[in-house]
């Protein structure tokens, strides 16, 4: 009997991991003005049941570790249309969102946002239904957390970085990546190297030294400040560091 209900629960679980919505594109940029100020992206339901879906856009603010916090802001009203920001999938049903940036036009620098898709828990079936007792549920909603940039044109980045050596770990090595630019820079799987002024010798991190800096973000006119082992060939002193990210 045990046997047979551990493997019921499985089987809901694995049923239960499968349930959800796509969302796509999760990366977007739009105009400040005119046609490309508006963006389109598709929620479709994986599933044969409904479901009820909410679009929200909040302000991107990464820290110097590069996490954010995503809170709503009354702002986001004034800066972007969503229609519809809310709406109910029914199964297999495909639909279009479209969102429209109706801020400020005249943008100099690259504004940053996170565009999330989630999935509401609400039970489609009976929405009023009120629980006299206390029952066991199991809910695994589906979110996704994109990107949305608006960028002017001409925008690009400008890349400034200081290393130093830490006042805590006497082995290890402090770079701030700061983004001067105008927009955005991804570094997905830099070449990094760093220079000794001392010596003048220079050496390139491996592939596993570089880890820190894959698949990372730099938003303009933010700071990203990243830990590493000082390199074991180079001597104490000053170091000059460079980050180059390959073209796409």
């Amino acid at each position: 009997m045990k046997t047979s209900v551990l493997s019921l629960l499985i089987f809901f679980l694995s049923s239960m991991a499968q349930a959800g919505f796509d969302f796509s594109p999760i990366i977007a940029n739009l105009d400040p003005s005119g046609q490309g100020a508006t963006g389109a992206f598709t929620v479709s339901n994986s599933e044969m049941t409904k479901l009820a879906v909410q679009v929200t856009i909040v302000p991107r603010e990464p820290d110097l570790s590069g996490k954010e916090e995503y809170k709503e802001s009354d702002k986001i009203d004034e800066i972007f249309r969503i229609f519809p920001s809310q709406l109910v999938l029914g199964p297999k049903e495909t639909r279009t969102i479209r969102v429209t940036y109706v801020g400020a036009p005249q943008v100099t620098t690259e504004l940053a946002f996170r565009i999330i898709a989630e999935e509401l828990p609400v039970d489609l079936d009976d929405p009023n239904k009120v629980y006299t007792k206390a029952v066991a549920k199991i809910t695994l909603a589906t979110r996704y957390i994109g990107s949305l940039y608006v960028t002017p044109k001409a925008a690009k980045p400008e890349i400034v970085i200081e290393a130093k050596k830490s006042e805590t770990a006497s082995n290890d090595l402090i770079i701030d990546v700061t983004n001067k630019g105008t927009a955005h820079q991804v570094y997905r799987k830099p070449t990094v190297k760093i220079l000794s002024k001392a010596s003048g010798k220079e050496v390139q991190l491996t592939e596993e030294e570089i880890k820190p800096f894959m698949s990372q973000n730099i938003l303009a006119g933010r700071t990203r400040r990243f830990t590493l082992p000082w390199p074991k060939n180079l001597p104490p002193g000053p170091l000059k560091v460079s980050v180059d990210a390959p073209k796409e």
